[in-house]
């Protein structure tokens, strides 16, 4: 059986769409980097001849997630069913010697063709409905959507249809006030719509702090005295699943609440793999959750090289997608370099976050939570919280040493003003801090240590012999 026996009756018109189809995929086949421009014309749903359809959806799961597009690798990969259906191995073959070097023309051309399928079909309709159904109201319904699908709202005119959604979105000097202001989640924490990332060495107690933040959210409880807005929570737990069931029944008898709204998703989700991500972009669809935590990115990005900011670029690209499925804040729970100043891996995600924040452990006690980015809002302060033992886990709470945490955070900002006052270009003794400032010796010492922890100075001396330096001065090479 030939592939036209496959389809009966194919006329003219079925051999034009044919002939288009197999350009359109045999390009996208023999040259994947032509795909992502074709797919802004092409709709899955324009290509009605079985080879081309199966193997552009193929292609669409298999090259935004990197894997090979040649013909083994297809025919291993497609199920027997499917490659049954496109008449074997040679349909490969038979795609690809109908490659062209551009296949934009042809790609339009079939979406033209589409088109105008569509309007007869739309048509014919709305004729049978008056003539036969005498239906005037459904008839008028089918010359509404034929009207949409003129206008190019119709989503089976995608790049048509973008175009009117960005006139749409055009604003001019004296309508910008119109921009809405960003809607906050945890007042200047988190924020809705957008792109978060959490970071901290392992055993920081991070993910400590990202469930803290799922049952205040889930609850609408306030979170260390900031305002939260209250919604749905999707918590991915690709890491640690077998300690998620203490850490979610110790916060649930801390803060006497359940986390029936928060939702766990232990599955290691590939966000670089097509399948993976289009599931759950359409799960967040149908969830509309307000925070989706990736609980740790290294665990959803398997084989992606972090150090390589075209990798870390798609993944990037991936939480976007799936904050514009949701409108949620999309948190990326993420490890810290070897030095444990900053994110590990490349700086593709510093651009692309609204909010980054750093996790710090001092002792098996205290957990800081620091901000190292707000893009639209000032700097939170340093939070300090407390490593309680409940039940068979911890949790986080409040300083029960409100006064002292406070009179700690003066200390440290007097001693960081002396040695920009007085040690800029050069370095301190710990002695020296004590004259300086006027601080007790055992206050300085406790600051020092703080400080020196957060990165905001560097010992640039030895542990017995301690000398300070404030970061990128000159003794410290900068």
């Amino acid at each position: 059986m030939t592939e036209h026996d496959s389809a009966p009756q194919w006329g003219a018109r079925d051999d034009e769409r044919i002939g288009l189809e197999r350009a359109v995929v045999g390009t996208a086949l023999l040259n994947p980097q032509q795909f992502s421009g074709l797919a802004e014309i092409i709709d899955p749903g324009m290509l009605r001849h079985a080879p081309a359809r199966l193997v552009w959806d193929m292609l669409a799961q298999r090259i935004p997630a990197g894997e090979p597009t040649d013909y083994a690798a297809l025919q291993l990969a497609m199920p027997d069913e499917d490659l049954k259906r496109i008449g074997g191995p040679p349909a490969f073959v038979t795609l690809g010697h109908h490659a062209v070097g551009d296949a934009r023309w042809h790609a339009e051309q079939l979406q033209q063709l589409h088109m105008r399928e569509r309007v007869a079909a739309q048509l014919r309709g709305a004729l049978t409905r008056v003539e036969r159904e005498q239906d005037l109201e459904g008839a008028l319904a089918d010359l509404a959507d034929l009207e949409a699908l003129a206008s190019g709202t119709s989503s089976s005119n995608p790049t048509q249809a973008r175009l009117t959604q960005l006139r749409a979105a055009l604003v001019d000097a004296e309508t910008i006030d119109s921009i809405p202001e960003p809607v906050p989640l945890i007042d200047g924490v988190l924020f809705m719509d957008s792109l978060a990332w959490l970071y901290g060495k392992p055993g920081s107690g991070k993910s400590f702090v990202a469930l803290d933040w799922a049952g205040c959210i889930a609850n609408g409880l306030p979170w260390q005295y900031r305002a939260v807005s209250r919604g749905k929570v999707l918590y991915l737990v690709a890491e640690g699943v077998s300690g998620i069931r203490r850490r979610v029944r110790a916060w649930e008898h801390a803060a006497n609440l359940g986390m029936a709204d928060v939702v766990f998703l232990p599955i290691a989700v590939q966000l670089l793999n097509g399948i993976d991500l289009q599931a759950l972009v359409a799960l967040v669809t149908e969830m509309q959750p307000v925070l989706v935590v990736v609980d740790t990115q290294a665990r959803v990005t398997v084989g992606a090289e972090e150090n390589s900011n075209g990798e870390m670029s798609k993944v990037v690209d991936a939480a976007d997608r799936i904050r514009q499925a949701s409108g949620a804040c999309v948190l990326m729970v993420h490890h810290s370099g070897k030095n444990g100043l900053d994110m590990r891996g490349a700086s593709a995600f510093e651009g692309a976050a609204t909010s980054i924040i750093k996790v710090g452990k001092d002792n098996d006690r205290w957990v800081d939570v620091l901000c190292d980015k707000q893009k639209d809002v000032e700097d939170f302060p340093p939070i300090r919280l407390q490593m309680t033992p409940t039940l068979d886990s911890v949790v986080l709470t409040g300083s029960s040493q409100a006064a002292e945490l406070a009179e700690s955070t003066k200390t440290e900002e007097k001693i960081l003003t002396a040695m920009r006052e007085a040690f800029a270009y050069t370095t301190a003794s710990a002695a020296q801090l004590v004259e300086v400032s006027g601080i007790s010796r055992a206050s300085v010492y406790r600051a020092l240590t703080a400080l020196t922890k957060r990165g905001q100075l560097i010992n640039v001396g030895t542990e017995k012999v301690a000398r300070y330096s404030l970061p990128g001065s000159a003794r410290n090479g900068g």
